[in-house]
């Protein structure tokens, strides 16, 4: 597991002789492409759903926030205490249990004090400039894993992307759920509506245009 997504990207890339891409992330993915898209020019759209800027903010959601503040302090805390700390809260939530044992076994860490210590790279805001492609941020407001806010924070700092669109399940749909899960049909009409008004796929006989399924849909472009 490796924050530096454009090596991967780039060799699959290479290997295949592909230079018109679309790159689409799905949970932490939604971090990933962005990682994987800054700088690489043969990646021509990025989709993220969810999005996902601050991985520990996510992670901190699932215990409370004092919790955030824990995680960012673990460069600093002893490893010890935080590895107590994190034992209290794997006790009193099966979801942080859960999310510790699958994150110490996807990051290769071997205690939860390594695996705090790596996820706090996790982040955005470093790469997110650097973005110059055509980009859809999805995000659901019933998402019980990442923050709704954060897909204004995305949206805000791609400041040099070629467009940018951003859609919010906000209504009676379960795609306002966490990437959509519950309605996934939605999830996929949107991006594939959306490749079509950006040129992802053939385009259709019947004319370009992003329509949306769901009560919020903003663009910009530059």
């Amino acid at each position: 597991m490796t924050l530096e997504w454009g090596r991967p990207v780039r060799a699959v890339l290479d290997h295949f002789r592909l230079d018109d891409v679309t790159l689409v992330g799905f949970s932490l993915g939604g971090c990933l492409v962005m990682h994987g898209a800054a700088g690489e020019p043969r990646v021509r759209r990025v989709v993220a759903n969810d999005v996902l800027t601050d991985f520990v903010e996510v992670a901190a959601r699932q215990v409370n926030p004092a919790a955030g503040r824990f995680m960012r302090w673990a460069n600093i805390v002893p490893a010890p205490v935080l590895t107590l700390g994190v034992t209290l809260a794997r006790r009193r939530n099966r979801v942080v249990d859960w999310g510790i044992r699958q994150g110490m076994r996807v990051f290769g860490a071997r205690s939860p004090a390594e695996y705090l210590r790596r996820m706090r790279a996790f982040r955005t805001a470093e790469v997110s400039a650097r973005v110059t492609q055509d980009v859809l941020l999805m995000a659901g407001v019933a998402d019980h894993f990442v923050p709704f806010r954060q897909l204004g924070d995305q949206l805000l700092t791609l400041t040099n992307a070629r467009s940018v669109t951003a859609h919010a399940f906000t209504g009676p749909s379960d795609a306002k759920h966490h990437c959509g899960i519950g309605d996934l049909g939605s999830v996929i009409r949107v991006i594939v509506e959306w490749l079509d008004a950006t040129g992802g796929r053939a385009a259709r006989a019947s004319g370009a245009g992003f329509h949306g399924t769901s009560e919020v849909a903003v663009a910009r472009g530059r």
